[in-house]
């Protein structure tokens, strides 16, 4: 993995080159691929200035790069840019189609940052099982914390 806060674009390239050349794509999805990868990079730079490591932007730009690349339909793009939260049933977290754990960890990020209060254990307890996942070389630091 390289160091350069550009790293989320060593992602997206690729896939740019694959909507540019994939013959079984219609030009209206060529068309919707194209600019979902377009917004996406500007999600990524907001991330970016937020101050997100860089690691953690790549990732999501790798994941959701992969999505878009099957995406035939705007309802769908939108569902792929949209951060997918996940919905608590009353006993634990249910992840849908288009979670991406590193991007979660961000609105957990930005949720515990804007409501100006430690988030409620349940939140919390989710918040640290998503960091652990996404950053297993940390657990035993973080499991200490809790």
């Amino acid at each position: 993995m390289h160091n350069s806060a550009e790293d989320y674009m060593f992602y997206l390239i690729p896939y740019i080159a694959e909507i540019i050349t994939a013959e079984k794509l219609t030009d209206a999805q060529r068309t919707l691929q194209f600019d979902a990868i377009m917004r996406l990079q500007g999600i990524l730079n907001h991330y970016k200035k937020l101050g997100y490591r860089a690691d953690l932007i790549s990732k999501i730009a790798e994941k959701k790069g992969a999505m878009i690349r099957t995406v035939t339909t705007k309802s769908e793009m939108l569902k792929v840019l949209k951060p997918d939260c996940p919905r608590y049933d009353g006993n634990k977290f249910v992840v849908g189609k288009y979670n991406v754990p590193e991007e979660e960890l961000i609105c957990w990020s930005e949720v515990s940052l804007k409501c100006g209060r430690p988030l409620m254990d349940i939140a919390c307890n989710r918040y640290l099982e998503i960091f652990k996942q996404v950053y297993p070389e940390y657990a035993s630091e973080v499991q200490g914390g809790v």
